[in-house]
């Protein structure tokens, strides 16, 4: 549950600075700026996803063992 609730918020974050980066810098800046960020994001949420076998859900969720 916690996890989850840290995607939509990655993904909230991920949508304003979108449209603030889109007003400031115009639309190719935008593509090239999204493509980095969609990178950073897909780090940061396997990071998360690597850092869990420290939480105490244990109905195997996740299909990767730990």
């Amino acid at each position: 549950m916690m996890k989850t609730m840290l995607v939509m918020m990655m993904v909230t974050v991920m949508t304003m600075m979108m449209v603030m980066l889109k007003m400031v810098l115009g639309w190719r800046m935008m593509m090239k700026m999204m493509i980095m960020m969609m990178m950073v994001t897909v780090m940061m949420m396997m990071m998360i996803l690597g850092l869990e076998d420290d939480d105490d859900d244990d109905d195997g969720d996740t299909g990767v063992g730990g």
